[in-house]
């Protein structure tokens, strides 16, 4: 696709959104004119900033592509959020001293200004625990993060309550009552905090029952709670084992309740787990286009319960420029009645790369678990039947035969707080692979490579992205005897957006990529904002290189990639375009790189 096309793509969805900002404005009211909030004057505030204000206001300053619609009424909602925001904040005696809103009919906008007194703010000067007697106050204290001299903060006093609450929960104490109360003495405006606590009786688990399940085994969700008949309850373990449920797949909702014994006993809970099941099968058809696949197609079928027992087979097609094939599989969660994760991959496909055509026909065994939430390890055996064909470089530099077998261990640390779009959190991933040598194959090397991204949000819509990835690869009898799809490459939308797709590399006599030992891939920062709705924005800055081994690495050899891109939000997933800029071009090279694709680069 042509510059001039993505360029008119880009136009068209910004004056889309302008559009829809429009009718956005139109519809508020139709037969009230359309009068938007020009402007916002808050005086008397030394304590809270005019923006941290604003976010609590609904009419805040109209902003591009954000119009804020004036009405009277919720002028008076507004002032009494900022005042109830004072209160939270330790402020007391905060009031409002005047407020006046204009309106310019001719204009259609209006100006509001706000006077307010903060007054003084109240500070703890005590912290009490009463009616505590299984954990001494040393204990619950050290639990909340509160002392004497800090700022009287509603928010921080109920986060104390409820992490007070669940430390009782989690030694049996479910039903254990604290209520926070405070004594503020208006004249030193010191406050006396109290947190009356009930204690109750301390619980043990008794009958443990499933209801609800029709099509899957009780044994596939007993097997995921964490709490067994006897011991102390724990509130912890309960909620945990809900998660463990939803994580099969297998449920739309779960619910695990502690009830009164059905034997009478005062010191047990029976514990009901509520199960609703989902629809195991699945049938799905995609149809999108990509600046890699051009016009691409999917469908697949995935059996997710197969006899009750939590089984997983499915078989999944592709068709695209580049890629055709298919795949079957087959997924045991608990092997050998472990909690170990077992998967086998059947495989057979024709890949179009840049300078070789790719046909592959194989087997990937493997297993794996979760140790915590966060942490995960998986050994895979691939093995493969691959043939290289079409080759448009130096055959003296490669071979066409790439058979191959090996051996893989993956370790990964994932604690993002949403796999599809993350604001928060961190991913490491590390993966070694060891081909050929008793294993055979046409391919003998080791090969390492560490992936990490890291997020932060910036704003509570926007967030700022971080990557690194650096592989290695050691071919035990040279690089020429590593075939082509092996070897290492970089460039395309997932890679340094300002070069073509996989055409980072060392050369050969040609200027063919040839692919390298030593893959080196920064995308150094790239901040995602809103726009307008379902629109977002995208700045990044990618950085890198793949040289012939570890030992030709060069800082000098390092290239840049800055860009800018935009983000729809559709009910089908986000779609990116991206115009990635290569400042130091060659002559075999583009200054501009547009690409079009689904899913955020990383």
């Amino acid at each position: 696709m042509s510059f001039r096309r993505y360029m008119l793509i880009f136009i068209v969805i910004l004056t889309a959104g302008q559009t829809l900002q429009a009718a956005e404005a139109s519809w508020w009211k139709k037969d009230e004119p359309k009068i938007k909030v020009k402007s916002v004057t808050i005086t008397g505030n030394t304590e809270m900033s005019d923006n941290a204000l604003y976010q609590i206001m609904v009419l805040r300053p109209s902003r591009f592509l954000r119009p804020t619609i004036f009405h009277p009424d919720l002028v008076q909602e507004d002032l009494k959020s900022i005042i109830r925001y004072y209160y939270q904040q330790g402020y007391l005696y905060a009031e409002i001293v005047d407020h006046d809103e204009t309106v310019d009919s001719v204009k259609s906008t209006a100006h509001l200004s706000i006077t307010l007194e903060e007054g003084p703010r109240t500070f703890l000067e005590s912290i009490n625990l009463l009616g505590n007697a299984v954990f001494p106050d040393s204990v619950l204290l050290d639990l909340v993060n509160l002392k004497t001299g800090d700022p009287l903060l509603s928010r921080r006093i109920e986060s104390a309550t409820l992490i007070l609450l669940r430390h009782y929960a989690d030694a049996g104490y479910l039903d254990a009552t604290i209520i926070p109360t405070t004594e503020v003495n208006p004249k030193t405006n010191l406050a006396i905090l109290n947190f009356d606590i009930n204690e109750r009786q301390q619980f043990r688990i008794g009958k443990i029952s499933l209801v609800g399940l029709e099509k899957t085994r009780e044994n596939v969700f007993r097997r995921e709670l964490l709490f067994h008949t006897g011991e102390v309850a724990n509130y912890s373990k309960l909620l945990n084992s809900q998660r463990k449920i939803y994580l099969t797949g297998l449920a739309e909702s779960v619910f695990v309740n502690p009830q009164p014994a059905a034997d009478g006993d005062s010191t047990l809970k029976d514990i009901l787990v509520e199960i609703k099941e989902v629809e195991a099968g699945e049938f799905n058809v995609s149809l999108g286009y990509g600046s890699l696949e051009h016009l691409r197609t999917s469908m697949e079928f995935h059996q997710n319960n197969l006899y009750g027992t939590a089984r997983k087979v499915g078989i999944k097609g592709q068709l695209s420029r580049i890629q055709q094939g298919i795949e079957a599989s087959f997924s045991e969660p608990w092997a050998f009645h472990r909690p170990w994760r077992s998967d086998l991959i059947l495989i057979r496909e024709n890949l179009v790369e840049p300078t070789y055509d790719l046909s592959r026909l194989g087997l990937r065994a493997a297993i794996g678990r979760n140790f915590t939430d966060y942490i995960s390890l998986t050994f895979t055996y691939r093995d493969e039947r691959n043939r290289l064909s079409n080759i448009q470089i130096d055959t003296s530099s490669t071979i066409n035969i790439a058979d191959i077998r090996s051996l893989q261990i993956k370790w990964v640390r994932d604690s993002r707080d949403n796999l599809f779009d993350p604001h928060r959190g961190t991913l490491l991933e590390w993966n070694n692979e060891i081909a050929g040598g008793f294993l055979q194959g046409a391919n003998s090397f080791f090969r390492s490579d560490i992936k990490y991204r890291w997020f932060f949000p910036i704003t509570k819509k926007s967030v700022l992205g971080w990557a690194v990835e650096i592989a290695w690869l050691n071919a035990f009898n040279g690089m020429y005897t590593i075939s082509l799809n092996e070897r290492l490459y970089a460039g395309g939308p997932n890679s340094l957006r300002g070069f073509g797709y996989h055409l980072v590399s060392p050369l050969d006599n040609l200027g063919n990529p040839i692919g390298g030992g030593l893959k080196f891939v920064w995308n150094i920062a790239e901040w995602r904002f809103p726009i307008y709705k379902f629109l977002d924005g995208g700045v990044f800055l990618d950085a890198g290189n793949v040289w012939q081994s570890p030992g030709s690495f060069k800082i000098s050899d390092i290239r840049f990639s800055p860009g800018v891109g935009m983000r729809i939000n559709s009910p089908l997933g986000l779609a990116r375009l991206d115009l990635g800029w290569n400042p130091i071009a060659t002559a075999q090279e583009k200054a501009f790189q547009i690409w079009f694709s689904m899913g955020y680069s990383f």
